[in-house]
C-alpha cells in the first residue's frame, strides 16, 4: 500500500499558499485521517525529540509521531490491527493522545507516549 501524507500550510483560509512540510510515512488513501500537534511539557519518556509533534492516525491501525521540524518518525503506537485510526486529539498542556477509530468494539485509546 501507498503512504498518504499530512501537509502543513501556512494558511488554512487561502489556497494559493504552497505547502510548508509534508509528512509521509502513514498510509491515507481511502479515509480522512486526524492530525493534531503534541505540544505538552516536554517531559515525555521518548526523549529523542523535544521539538512539538505532528500526530496522525493510519489506515493501518497505527497512531504516528513526527518529528515537527525534521518530519522524521519519533514513535510509532499500535492503535489496533489492521483497523484505520480516524480520529486524532492532543492535550493542550500535557503529552496526552487521544485516538479512535473504526473498530467494532468502538474502543477508544489514551495515550502517554
Amino acid at each position: 500500500s501507498s503512504a498518504g501524507a499530512t501537509a502543513l500550510s501556512s494558511s488554512s483560509t487561502t489556497h494559493s499558499n504552497p505547502c510548508c512540510k509534508t509528512y509521509a510515512s502513514h498510509v491515507n488513501t481511502k479515509y480522512c485521517v486526524a492530525s493534531d500537534f503534541l505540544c505538552g511539557n516536554n517531559n515525555r519518556s521518548n526523549k529523542s525529540s523535544s521539538s512539538p509533534l505532528v500526530v496522525t492516525g493510519s489506515e493501518t491501525g497505527q497512531v504516528y509521531l513526527y518529528d515537527l521540524n525534521s518530519k522524521r518518525v519519533v514513535q510509532i503506537l499500535q492503535h489496533h490491527p489492521e483497523t484505520p485510526v480516524l480520529a486524532v486529539s492532543c492535550h493542550d498542556a500535557m503529552d496526552w493522545i487521544v485516538t479512535g477509530g473504526m473498530t467494532q468494539d468502538r474502543t477508544v485509546r489514551f495515550w502517554a507516549p
